[in-house]
């Protein structure tokens, strides 16, 4: 369920309007938030003084032979990842504090417990992130297909459990 995937022309334009909403929404919070001072600084990666270019695939090794450094745009994203999961504890957190149903709350809670290992994880050695980055986007990707796949059909036939 994507602008890619969409054949229709209205589908197609509607999607092309949450798009440009999105972004126009990204940046005025972006510069809310570096205006109120809450932004946080970008990481500094030195610009190497040679280029290197990949001359075979053992560039993708690591799993199973020899480890090369992370590279820049794994380094961003681990960060993403890290900040990501800092604010979804942070949510996790706050709903656990104002929710009055004890069982929400227990969810709440563990879910909070479960981010700190997760935060705590991304703080060892950058090979072990690195791989349960790696994991992580693999999980979320296959986790946003499942609802996208199940999106359509719960459309369709409001009954469908959601646990299926």
């Amino acid at each position: 369920m994507a602008l890619n995937t969409s054949v229709r022309k209205d589908i197609r334009l509607n999607y092309q309007e949450c798009q440009k909403n999105t972004t126009e929404l990204f940046i005025r919070l972006s510069d809310l938030s570096i205006k109120k001072g809450l932004h946080l600084a970008e990481l500094h990666i030195p610009i190497p003084n040679h280029v290197e270019k990949v001359s075979k695939q053992s560039f993708l090794a690591g799993w199973f032979a020899d480890r090369r450094p992370i590279n820049a745009i794994e380094i961003a994203l681990l960060e993403y990842n890290f900040r990501s999961t800092e604010f979804h504890k942070t949510f996790l957190k706050s709903f656990a504090q104002i929710t009055k149903n004890p069982e929400l709350k227990e969810h709440f809670v563990r879910g909070d417990e479960i981010y700190q290992k997760h935060l705590e994880i991304f703080q060892s050695p950058f090979s072990e992130r690195l791989m349960l980055f790696k994991m992580s986007l693999l999980v979320a990707s296959s986790s946003g297909q499942y609802g996208e796949d199940r999106l359509p059909m719960a459309k369709e036939n409001p009954t469908v459990p959601s646990s299926m």
